[in-house]
């Protein structure tokens, strides 16, 4: 009887979990096998995982999935001290609830990841498992970016070395 008084007093925690597959394969690996700055997706899926992380990140999911209510600047004026203390609360509640992770052990679902969070809400914790897959997903695109750039480079050098063997071939 004591042990369901507990249970029943006990808050609901709500989980929100996504899987993420990502494809570390570039289409221009064929074309830079012999290059030196080769992209490497792996490389970069850890990087991003590590920026989620990064409290940087963890202030614009506070931000992007309204985890603080809006005050009027009256109210930010009067209570800076005080909001930078709440900031830190939902930064620490951030770092502890949320865990990234790779979730497949197979050689097939190795490049896939779990983001979930915890909260006592379910709107929030839905929020800032939205607001990470969105971070991610940006942090990709930069990545495939920056990849094809120095794919589109070291192809713009490959044709003017050709070019110059040509020139001196005639």
């Amino acid at each position: 009887l004591l042990g369901w008084a507990v249970i029943l007093t006990l808050p609901n925690v709500y989980e929100a979990r996504a899987k993420i597959y990502i494809d570390s394969k570039s289409l221009l690996n064929p074309l830079l096998n012999e290059l030196t700055v080769k992209a490497e997706m792996e490389d970069n899926v850890s990087v991003i995982t590590q920026s989620l992380l990064s409290r940087e990140n963890l202030e614009k999911i506070i931000s992007n999935a309204k985890l603080m209510a809006p005050k009027t600047i009256d109210q930010l004026a009067s209570s800076t001290r005080q909001n930078e203390l709440e900031k830190e609360k939902f930064i620490k509640s951030l770092e502890k609830n949320i865990s990234v992770n790779r979730s497949g052990k197979k050689d097939q679902e190795r490049n896939t990841y779990t983001i979930q969070y915890r909260n006592e809400n379910p709107k929030v914790a839905f929020n800032v498992v939205h607001a990470m897959i969105n971070s991610f997903e940006q942090g990709l695109v930069l990545a495939r970016q920056d990849d094809s750039y120095r794919a589109r480079q070291f192809l713009i050098g490959q044709i003017k070395q050709y070019e110059h063997r040509l020139e001196l071939a005639e």
